[in-house]
């Protein structure tokens, strides 16, 4: 039986100095209920799954409700927050 929790993947897309793209994609990760990761910035693209669950995500100060299926993006440098 796995945790009870809301299952998410993150992938990042960023950009070297030329100008060219790469996507890394992060593996499986679970936020306990109730959990929370803190607002941070980043140079590349993140892109979230939802796998299982059901939470909030916060972009450059707007909150997003997010449920299983959604995938939401924040661009380079906005401030990002998950619940």
């Amino acid at each position: 039986m796995k945790p009870r929790g809301n299952y998410l993947t993150r992938n990042l897309v960023c950009y070297d100095r030329y100008g060219i793209m790469t996507m890394r994609t992060g593996g499986v990760e679970m936020l306990e209920p109730g959990a929370r990761v803190d607002e941070h910035r980043s140079n590349c693209e993140e892109i979230y799954n939802v796998l299982e669950g059901k939470g909030t995500i916060g972009i450059g100060g707007k909150d997003t409700r997010l449920n299983r299926g959604t995938s939401p993006m924040s661009g380079r440098t906005s401030g990002t927050d998950c619940t």
